[in-house]
């Protein structure tokens, strides 16, 4: 994710403290923590991703099927040459 691991403790402890992950020691390596993501965690990015596509409908309606399907296609191709670049 490119953020130095600090920042990355700062965000996991806010998130850990709203009870949407817990974290644990890696059996193991003890230096390694597991970061779970919880029932109430699962549900918020339910909650969201409803929220996300209910917004979508009516810009995605301007599309042709053809439109979004390349639009989809073209999604997914960014999304595979960003893990390729880590």
């Amino acid at each position: 994710m490119n953020v130095r691991p600090s920042t990355m403790s700062q965000m996991l402890d806010r998130l850990e403290k709203e009870h949407w992950v817990t974290r644990s020691l890696a059996p193991d390596d003890s230096r390694v923590r597991l970061v779970q993501l919880t029932e109430p965690g699962l549900s918020f990015i339910r909650t969201v991703e409803a929220v996300w596509q209910e917004r979508l409908v009516a810009p995605f309606s301007t599309l042709t099927q053809h439109e979004q399907t390349t639009l989809v296609e073209l999604l997914h191709k960014l999304a595979d040459a960003a893990k390729i670049d880590r």
